[in-house]
């Protein structure tokens, strides 16, 4: 835990409720820099569950981790809803909301165009007569018409101007907004898509899968005795052995493999248009590959020795989306685990298991 973070977290029923709402707000923040996250969504709706007691799960798990003295970091945050069947529920909600307020702005946009066109139309229309207007005799009613024409081309490039500004404004938000989506869909620390886009990519690869009766596999590594890692050289090394393990996975891996953070040390790939024994192939040759590499802790000098991983494959089956699948894989990893660890092993249709050496 960056500081200790003292807070009722309860405001008296008889305060109004602005004020209530102020109070919130400041404590959300004081949360966030007490214990070093980051200014992102799901940060701000983790602080606001804890401080408005509105997640007892997520309340119970704060509270453990102050007393064991675990640090609340981004990742820990991600974790916990990645894991949350309510936070799934809540993030489906945010991002349906998202994308209304996604579609109401382009409908904005093009609103404030075609107002733009009209206006430019009707202000070179005016600017014409006016013109036309000063040539005839300068009688009094020609000259006040001539004098509230221009007052009316003033006013329309005003509110051409402003238009504009909207416009622009219009265009920025949608822009933060997007940016807000991809962000929501990336993993911090390892750059790779996180769990969220894991599982919209996987119903994505089922469904392509079942229609086009391509074959497709699933696979799920997870790195081997992380927390003696963590325990022996501490979590800033951890990071960067994530970070390794993450890029070594996605270069090695290719095009034709989505890789994903899973969780904790956990990492998930999808195999599209490859069958379960060549996914186990390459899934084989980087664990070979990756266990191969000799690491060093550059602060400290110290050697961290090889860092090597189990894993299980599968083939993605288009029923629920893939998640048999899923539970297959993670079935084969867990025998992985139990085999000794450092190897691959594909799980058949049936559920038996095969090594890949």
């Amino acid at each position: 835990m960056h500081q200790s973070f003292d807070n009722p977290r309860v405001a008296p029923a008889e305060m109004p409720r602005t004020i209530q709402g102020h109070l919130l707000f400041d404590e959300i923040g004081t949360f966030l820099f007490a214990n070093g996250l980051d200014l992102t969504a799901l940060n701000l709706m983790c602080a606001h569950d804890y401080l408005s007691r509105s997640n007892r799960k997520l309340e119970r798990a704060i509270e453990e981790a102050l007393v064991t003295r675990t640090a609340l970091t981004n990742d820990w945050v991600e974790n916990f809803y990645a894991e949350s069947p309510v936070a799934e529920r809540r993030a489906a909600r945010i991002a349906s909301t998202t994308e209304q307020v996604e579609a109401v702005l382009g409908q904005c946009l093009e609103l404030v165009e075609r107002a733009r066109g009209s206006a430019h139309v009707y202000s070179d229309a005016l600017q014409a007569e006016a013109d036309r207007l000063t040539t005839a005799e300068a009688l009094p009613a020609v000259e006040r018409l001539i004098g509230l024409t221009r007052a009316m081309v003033s006013q329309t490039r005003d509110i051409q101007e402003e238009l504009r500004q909207r416009s622009i404004e219009t265009t920025q938000l949608r822009t933060v907004l997007q940016s807000a989506q991809r962000e929501a869909q990336v993993d911090h620390l390892t750059g790779l898509p996180n769990r969220r886009a894991f599982d919209t990519r996987l119903r994505q690869a089922a469904e392509a899968s079942a229609d086009h009766s391509r074959p497709s596999a699933i696979a799920l590594c997870d790195i081997d005795h992380f927390k003696a890692i963590n325990d022996a050289h501490g979590h800033d090394v951890g990071d960067r052995v994530l970070g390794l393990v993450a890029s070594s996975l996605q270069k090695a891996a290719g095009e034709q493999c989505y890789v994903a953070r899973f969780g904790g040390e956990e990492f998930a790939l999808i195999f599209e248009d490859c069958t379960v024994a060549a996914a186990t192939v390459i899934v084989e040759e980087l664990r070979r590959t990756l266990g191969a590499r000799h690491l060093v802790n550059q602060e400290t000098h110290k050697p961290i020795g090889h860092v090597t991983f189990s894993a299980g494959v599968a083939t993605l089956e288009p029923a629920d989306g893939g998640a048999a699948s899923l539970k297959r894989a993670d079935t084969a990893l867990y025998a992985a685990k139990q085999g000794g660890r450092n190897r691959v092993l594909a799980a058949e249709p049936d559920t038996e298991m095969r090594s890949a050496a």
